[in-house]
């Protein structure tokens, strides 16, 4: 693997938003130095497991992220038992307003090892219940995953339920989410400057801000994963304006596993048939890149 090197300084800004649907308006700051940057841990360097149960309250962002994860895992000898509470495009604040009401709705995504089910119908409540879970991990919905604002109070409000109701020892995580395409059409791309490098950065700043205030020992650096990945490749990870193709897929997924497990992701050599060897490898060298450094794009010297 060749040295690494971290592109510039990493920016934060304080952004003041309203909104995230068509006509969402962001006032935009002087961005300027991150400080007190969070350092991370893998689950697996706490806690010596080698199966690992992660519950998502999720979109269709996370089916992207978990869908080569149990395949990963599988090849390195390691079990991921993995329940996505899934509703396509779903915010903070409906998660919320569904724990509050005891939600019945979900598509429920349900690995268990190499067993997968998919559920229809699913009752929130019941997913709380489904296993003995070590991990909850949260993110925000797309358009407003760079605007920090739209998170509160609604994910304290979920971490707080969630710490009543399960084991006390679990970790909670944040996915720090991808940016669109530069040529993404979706109408409230237009939010971000129809900019992907300007939508990774609000990403960046909200998801460092966030995953302090959580306490998180371990993250998931998707989104800088992916950034790092069109450096070398190109803008070619997408299948659409911005749900990610075979290949971000397995990107995102390299980044859960070494986060979860504590194994660089350079070390994985299971890779879907869909991509080639060397598109693996440097799909794997990006997420291992994005554990290093969660909020800056890289680059080899």
């Amino acid at each position: 693997m060749l040295p690494l090197k971290s592109i510039g300084k990493t920016i934060i800004g304080i952004f003041l938003l309203a909104g995230c649907e068509k006509g969402y308006d962001l006032v935009i700051p002087e961005p300027f130095e991150m400080e007190n940057v969070p350092e991370f841990t893998s689950f697996q360097e706490a806690e010596n497991m080698d199966t690992i149960a992660v519950l998502t309250f999720g979109n269709s962002f996370s089916y992207d992220a978990l869908y080569y994860l149990p395949s990963i895992a599988h090849s390195r000898g390691k079990v991921i038992i993995s329940g996505n509470l899934v509703l396509g495009g779903c915010s903070l604040e409906r998660h919320w307003t569904n724990v509050k009401e005891s939600f019945v709705g979900y598509d429920y995504f349900k690995d268990a090892g190499m067993e997968h089910q998919y559920l229809t119908g699913y009752p929130i409540e019941q997913a709380y219940y489904d296993e003995d879970w070590d991990v909850v991990v949260f993110q925000q919905a797309a358009l407003r995953s760079g605007d920090y604002n739209s998170y509160v109070p609604y994910i304290f409000q979920i971490h707080e339920t969630m710490m009543r109701t399960l084991k006390k020892n679990v970790a909670y995580v944040w996915h720090q989410t991808w940016a669109f395409p530069e040529d993404s059409d979706y109408d409230s791309f237009e939010s971000y400057k129809y900019s992907q490098n300007y939508m990774y950065e609000c990403i960046v700043a909200a998801s460092c801000r966030i995953s302090k205030e959580l306490g998180s020992r371990c993250f998931f650096p998707s989104g800088t994963a992916i950034q790092n990945m069109r450096q070398e490749i190109g803008d070619n990870l997408c299948r659409d304006n911005r749900h990610l193709n075979d290949l971000g897929r397995y990107t995102a997924a390299c980044v859960w596993y070494e986060s979860l497990f504590g194994e660089a992701a350079t070390t994985i050599s299971y890779h879907p048939s869909t991509i080639t060897e060397e598109a693996a490898r440097l799909a794997r060298e990006a997420a291992h890149r994005a554990i290093l450094s969660p909020f800056s794009v890289w680059q080899k010297e």
